[in-house]
């Protein structure tokens, strides 16, 4: 019998003890109640009054640093110039952040344009983000100047040197620009790529308003060859014909014709730059053969 009572008493000291346990391990939030009962139990609260503060100075230094890691956060979110940050949850990536580019979408939605703008154009600096630049750019190009966007732009290709529609928005954006050093540079490139390449896009809207821009347009193409281009050749012979040199800008739309003979546009160009070099007959002759291919 006394050995039965020593193991149950043994067996409620146990449990004894693993209740204070339980009780001294109860988050700094714990009940009154609770605190008073853990109080009740004093042999054990005497012995462990050591522990129990080491483990309060050990939360405490815990939650600081907790406190401390979340301020640092807190402050790296939001210290960035208005940029959000490429990913809250995940590790910096290489390719655009989804949840960035949904953040500027949000921007957009809200009429923010700037913190929609400069999300995308850093967002488009990434891997595989072709998509994410031709937002960036549309975006650019409603709310930009575009001397800012043809920067933007430069500043991608440069990136991205073998994206062959990134000369095309760059060559665009500098004829627009009047950035004729550029433009020519870049129409070059893409006229040794191939130098069949369809430009009536790029020159669309680029065309001077004033003799010197004109002039400088002019300069920046005489360089390029523009033999098998029919673009470009009838727009050396169109500010060929408005300084006053038909002899050689019928050359350059006859280069045209060949490649688009039924073009009515370049029909009624040559017609023009022909009354200055011939008679009027021969350009009622011309008109009306050209009537007769296009009935």
């Amino acid at each position: 019998m006394q050995v039965v009572i020593d193991r149950l008493c043994q067996r409620y000291k146990l449990a004894l003890s693993l209740a204070v346990c339980l009780c001294l391990a109860v988050p700094a939030h714990a009940s009154h109640a609770d605190t008073e009962l853990a109080a009740k139990t004093p042999p054990v609260a005497v012995i462990t009054s050591d522990n129990r503060a080491n483990n309060n100075a050990t939360s405490s230094t815990s939650i600081s640093t907790t406190v401390h890691k979340n301020s640092q956060m807190t402050d790296s979110v939001t210290n960035i110039d208005g940029l959000a940050p490429a990913s809250l949850w995940q590790p910096e990536l290489n390719e655009p952040s989804l949840y960035a580019l949904l953040d500027a979408e949000f921007a957009a939605d809200r009429d923010d344009k700037q913190r929609a703008m400069t999300i995308y154009k850093q967002q488009s600096f990434k891997e595989d983000a072709t998509a994410v630049f031709e937002r960036a750019l549309t975006l650019s190009l409603r709310n930009e100047r575009v001397e800012d966007s043809l920067a933007f732009a430069k500043s991608w290709q440069d990136q991205n040197p073998d994206h062959v529609p990134a000369w095309f928005y760059v060559a665009h954006l500098a004829l627009r620009a009047h950035d004729y050093i550029l433009a020519g540079e870049t129409l070059n490139r893409i006229l040794r790529y191939d130098p069949r390449a369809d430009l009536s896009e790029i020159l669309i809207g680029i065309y001077p308003n004033n003799d010197d821009d004109k002039r400088e347009l002019l300069a920046a193409l005489q360089p390029l060859d523009s033999e098998q281009n029919a673009s470009l050749s009838v727009l050396k012979a169109g500010l060929l014909y408005q300084f006053n040199e038909p002899e050689i800008a019928i050359v350059h739309i006859n280069r045209a014709l060949e490649r688009q003979p039924d073009y009515v546009p370049f029909i009624t160009l040559k017609a023009d730059i022909l009354r200055k070099i011939v008679t009027s007959e021969t350009v009622v002759n011309y008109i009306s053969q050209a009537r007769l291919r296009n009935p």
